[in-house]
């Protein structure tokens, strides 16, 4: 048996305000789910082999801000979410990360974040004879060089 699972991500964001050491905005992100699943059966003889792929997109709303601690330490973070229900289709997906950032030179520096990721759709038809269901929840830190210009 195999199961894969790809997650895309991106997110656009806007800031209505922006202060000199600090900024907020709203976010839109357009998220996806690829789940590829293929089994392989051997009994008495007999071989069935089965795969199938599905997608779970989702459009999310968010919240985000960041402000300079500090000249080098930027703190960031961000909320996301998207509830829905269309004709039994049952999304919810809710997403923050909260990041600390430390210019070691101008425009270069390192940070840490913590994401967490909830991502929950229910009854998706997978095909003709399934209809499936996704509980997605996945989370942790990550360390990260990044840039600013």
């Amino acid at each position: 048996m195999r199961f894969d699972m790809n997650y895309y991500a991106f997110t656009r964001r806007y800031s209505f305000f922006n202060k000199a050491n600090w900024n907020a905005g709203l976010s839109l992100g357009l998220r996806g789910a690829q789940f590829i699943v293929e089994t392989d059966a051997r009994a008495n003889g007999f071989e069935y082999g089965a795969s199938d792929r599905a997608v779970a997109p989702a459009l999310l709303f968010g919240l985000h801000g960041s402000g300079y601690f500090t000249h080098r330490l930027l703190a960031r973070y961000s909320l996301e979410y998207l509830g829905l229900k269309i004709q039994g289709l049952d999304i919810n997906v809710i997403e923050s990360r909260a990041s600390l950032e430390y210019f070691i030179f101008e425009n270069v520096g390192i940070g840490a974040a913590y994401s967490t990721a909830e991502y929950r759709v229910g009854e998706f038809p997978l095909n003709d004879n399934f209809e499936g269901r996704v509980l997605l929840n996945f989370s942790g830190g990550s360390i990260f060089l990044s840039a600013r210009f």
